[in-house]
């Protein structure tokens, strides 16, 4: 679940999880991109926002779903704990509310932001 947030949310992008092997770095450029207000903190409308931005652009026969073509470099079995209903694509809708999960699992502290720290917590 972790590893799709970044992979979604930069390129899918879809986590801060993702940045585990990259570096802090990498980390930090990944939540800045997120945190397009630059207060600091991801918020869940800078969330959606990014995930609907990413899945449109890798949505490439523009169907509304994304399928094994399209998600071919993501995490398979990320993907396949995104998808809601099993039937092998994803979403919109799927996609955004598998992110807002590992999103409220990132807010340790319930604040709707995810904050720096929260975000490398998150990724270990």
């Amino acid at each position: 679940m972790r590893g799709l947030i970044l992979t979604m949310m930069t390129s899918v992008a879809l986590t801060i999880g993702a940045a585990a092997s990259a570096g802090e770095d990498s980390t930090k450029a990944k939540f800045d991109l997120l945190d397009r207000n630059g207060d600091g903190g991801i918020d869940q409308h800078e969330v959606v926002n990014h995930i609907v931005i990413t899945f449109v652009g890798l949505d490439r026969n523009a169907d509304g779903l994304l399928g094994a073509t399209e998600l071919e470099a993501q995490d398979a079995a990320a993907v396949n704990s995104a998808d809601g209903d099993s039937n092998g694509t994803l979403t919109v809708e799927e996609a955004v509310d598998n992110r807002l999960k590992a999103f409220n699992e990132a807010d340790t502290n319930s604040d709707g932001r995810v904050t720096m720290e929260e975000a490398k917590a998150f990724k270990n």
